[in-house]
């Protein structure tokens, strides 16, 4: 297991550290190769939940492949790259739209998973492309009146006597908060932290304050250059 840690000190009278930690982990897709290929660049760019930019390549399919427990693959379908998307991503104006129609809330599931898009040429030669998903967080977690960027209690806060513990990170798989004594003598006490899919934040209440304890966020997100979780 890998970690890496952030230390942060003295949010809102609580210190705190957090780390991420990384474990190799194989999707359960039928052909796990995918998500592993040496050639495989970065160039997708999935802008918006109904629109994917890739280079124009001469290609006769264009398949997302989503892996995790229940991989799917879904079928792309070439559009014309709108004049707005063109206007605001100026280097992705030669590239080929590609249209999908799913339900959000089906796509936020999926940015927790590893995604790869796999294309076929005339003479059935596959391409792959890792897909980069910035802008769609963006639309997903910003476009609404209460989601990510109206948080403002983002970190440890206490109030009323109790500590509560709020962390953005809507990739993520599965996120725990570690709670140690003030002098960390101690073993961690760990606590699974819940997720609102509305915000992408995860949020842990605690009963009493914790001003002065350390903690630490325990993440586990999978992370598309090391290919692992």
């Amino acid at each position: 297991m890998k970690k890496l840690s952030v230390v942060m000190l003295g949010i809102l009278g609580v210190t705190g550290c957090m780390s991420l930690s990384n474990q190799v982990s194989q999707p359960s897709l039928d052909n796990a190769s995918y998500f592993i290929q040496p050639s495989a660049d970065f160039a997708g760019h999935w802008l918006t939940p109904q629109l994917i930019l890739l280079p124009k390549r001469d290609t006769v399919t264009s398949t997302l492949i989503v892996g995790g427990d229940k991989p799917q693959s879904i079928s792309l379908k070439k559009v014309d790259l709108p004049t707005d998307i063109a206007k605001r991503f100026p280097h992705l104006s030669d590239f080929q739209g590609y249209a999908l129609s799913q339900p959000t809330q089906q796509i936020k599931k999926w940015l927790t998973q590893p995604l790869i898009i796999k294309q076929l040429d005339n003479q059935q030669q596959a391409s792959f492309s890792r897909v980069q998903f910035g802008n769609l967080l963006d639309v997903l977690y910003t476009s609404g009146s209460q989601d990510a960027n109206e948080l403002t209690d983002l970190g440890s806060t206490t109030s009323n006597g109790k500590t509560q513990f709020k962390l953005w990170a809507p990739t993520a798989q599965q996120v725990s908060v570690l709670i140690y004594d003030k002098e960390q003598s101690g073993p961690a006490q760990q606590i699974n932290m819940h997720f609102n899919d509305q915000t992408g934040a995860w949020t842990y209440q605690g009963a009493t304050d914790l001003s002065g304890h350390y903690y630490q966020y325990q993440i586990s997100v999978y992370h598309p250059a090391s290919k692992k979780s």
